[in-house]
């Protein structure tokens, strides 16, 4: 996943994945104490509908289209 790509929210509940929201990564986030990468990839997404982009992990995100 980069910075570009179009992205969709997975949630699970009761055990079945469910799909929400739609948006664009549009940073790719560091820890601030040693500024590298998190372990587990963290991004900020700018969802459809919001004013304001959130981070999320990328465990929860299903790749939608690449950014060329």
């Amino acid at each position: 996943m980069k910075i570009g790509d179009l992205v969709r929210r997975t949630v699970e509940s009761d055990g079945e994945r469910l799909h929400s929201l739609v948006g664009i990564v549009v940073e790719v986030l560091v820890d601030p104490k040693t500024n590298e990468l998190y372990k587990d990839s963290v991004w900020k997404v700018s969802w459809a509908g919001r004013n304001e982009a959130y981070a999320i992990s990328e465990n929860k995100l299903e790749l939608l289209s690449e950014n060329w």
